[in-house]
């Protein structure tokens, strides 16, 4: 069984890319006329923040390996690949960032975590996390973790 996961929902990109589009060609012309050189540093800043906001970030699970992709467009930006044996358990946390959030993550040897699903400003975890867990423990027979909270 292989379980797809696609981050950043395209519903609001075109939107959110158009805005910054129209505020870098704004700004960068503005710069223009003060120097060349500020010119291509701010034009160069709202090239990069547009390519950023137009990747995509793709994650494959099998039974033997773990892809995350990102890409723009049709063009694969990059892919890393991590084998299913460097991990043996999954959990589910609540973590205190710049906010709470929920997140399950793939527990490896040696320290390594790799998130899978992160829910934003959620106080709990919810039915969701908990049964994405369940789903993953079952599937590809990991051992569960149990879940914790700290700050």
């Amino acid at each position: 069984m292989n379980i797809d996961l696609e981050f950043h929902p395209r519903r609001k990109k075109p939107q959110y890319a158009a805005m910054i589009l129209l505020s870098g060609v704004a700004t960068t012309m503005l710069a223009a006329k003060v120097s060349v050189i500020l010119f291509l540093v701010i034009g160069g800043y709202w090239s990069f923040l547009i390519l950023k906001a137009m990747t995509n970030t793709i994650v494959n699970i099998s039974k033997t390996q773990i892809i995350i992709s990102s890409s723009i467009g049709r063009f694969q930006v990059n892919k890393k690949a991590f084998p299913m044996s460097n991990f043996y358990g999954v959990r589910n946390r609540v973590h205190w960032g710049h906010y709470k959030h929920c997140q399950t993550e793939l527990i490896g040897r040696n320290g390594v975590f790799l998130p899978v699903r992160v829910e934003l400003m959620t106080e709990k975890i919810t039915p969701e996390a908990r049964e994405l867990k369940e789903n993953l423990v079952e599937t590809f027979k990991l051992e569960s973790c149990r879940d914790f909270e700290h700050a």
